[in-house]
């Protein structure tokens, strides 16, 4: 199936306890790979993610060999919950329950002015295995900003 012949719906935004419980879920993972290879930072209460820091938690999860490194499992969920912060922070997308021909799946997308979707957990697990150390910044880079209905912030330094 060629990308032009997907089609999707989105069958609902989250509501609020859908997003605390997502968020529950998930942001723990997302702290668990934070302080281990960026303990300095304080991704909880005041810094901003970027593509940048969200590739850097990746590579360092993927060459970490040590005893206590994260199981696949918690870096997808750290990672996707990161990706998913980013993508609604600076684009149109939301958390959305959306459906395809497979079924239901968790996504960030919107309908206008064009079907978007974007499931960050997916994203993150189809590029676990790819040695490529930017996906993330990458992704920004080659998807069409009018598409995403995005707005890229000062402070990602993606221009360096």
């Amino acid at each position: 199936m060629n990308s032009e012949d997907y089609k999707f719906s989105i069958v609902r935004q989250l509501d609020a306890a859908e997003l605390e419980s997502l968020r529950a879920d998930n942001l723990p993972n997302l702290l668990t790979l934070n302080a281990r290879y960026s303990p300095h930072i304080d991704v909880e209460n005041a810094f901003p993610i970027t593509p940048i820091y969200i590739d850097f938690l990746r590579t360092q999860w993927r060459l970490d060999r040590e005893f206590g490194r994260a199981e696949e499992d918690v870096a997808i969920s750290g990672l996707g919950f990161g990706f998913g912060i980013l993508l609604g922070a600076c684009t149109q997308l939301k958390w959305c329950i959306a459906s395809d021909a497979i079924g239901n799946f968790l996504t960030m997308a919107r309908t206008k002015p064009a079907a978007v979707s974007v499931p960050p957990f997916t994203y993150v697990a189809k590029r676990q295995d790819i040695e490529n150390a930017e996906v993330f910044r990458h992704f920004f880079e080659q998807v069409s900003a009018d598409w995403l209905g995005f707005e890229r912030p000062s402070n990602w330094l993606l221009d360096q």
